[in-house]
């Protein structure tokens, strides 16, 4: 099991709150199973589909729990949103979601690389792994870019856990699985892409490499 009770510490020390979460990802055999992303201040920060203000829930909760177990037929939810579908609003739209703090370098040129070859239309920047990873979940972003060191085991353990169950996908940069050993190395050295189709995945991993744009 992986556990970041606090995903996005430096946001959460600047208040940025909307880009905070805590995670929970299980494994097997050192591949993610199951995952929970907890927002604790997500109704604060964030529309409903609708695009009206953001409102807590009839109990007065602010937060979304999402959560996702790779078990055939079990798929991604939003706790207590029984009629919730993940990617609403339009996954393949081409949004890019990358770090508030670490876009220049390897990071901007595939993006660059991305917008020339027309796949992605639209940037954001946020921070907090977790939040960039339940925003490719809930369909608001189609790939996260990060390719290069940044990030943890524990960082993105859950994410990959909801993102799979969903039926999106997540590699290193160089287009290797992520690996949860817990007598491994704890960090992403090669970097994390996330897209919500293995299609996406393909083309950022293709972007993220050293070859020009056509």
């Amino acid at each position: 099991m992986w556990v970041d009770p606090l995903d996005g510490t430096k946001e959460f020390t600047q208040e940025r709150f909307e880009f905070v979460s805590v995670l929970v990802g299980v494994t097997l055999r050192g591949r993610p199973v199951a995952g929970v992303i907890a927002e604790p201040y997500y109704r604060y920060y964030f529309p409903g589909p609708d695009g009206a203000a953001p409102a807590a829930s009839p109990a007065g909760d602010p937060s979304r729990v999402l959560w996702g177990c790779a078990l055939p037929g079990v798929g991604a939810h939003v706790l207590g949103a029984p009629g919730w579908q993940t990617g609403r609003g339009g996954a393949g739209r081409g949004v890019v979601i990358t770090s508030r703090s670490r876009t220049a370098g390897r990071t901007l040129e595939a993006l660059e690389r991305l917008q020339v070859r027309g796949v992605a239309t639209a940037a954001l920047q946020a921070g907090g792994a977790g939040h960039k990873m339940a925003r490719v979940i809930d369909g608001a972003a189609d790939v996260w870019l990060m390719p290069m060191a940044g990030t943890s085991k524990w960082d993105t353990c859950a994410g990959e856990a909801v993102l799979a169950a969903a039926g999106g996908a997540v590699a290193d940069a160089a287009g290797g699985a992520l690996r949860y050993d817990p007598n491994g190395s704890m960090l992403n050295s090669e970097g994390v892409v996330a897209a919500c189709s293995q299609r996406l995945l393909d083309a950022a991993l293709d972007a993220c490499r050293h070859h020009p744009a056509p």
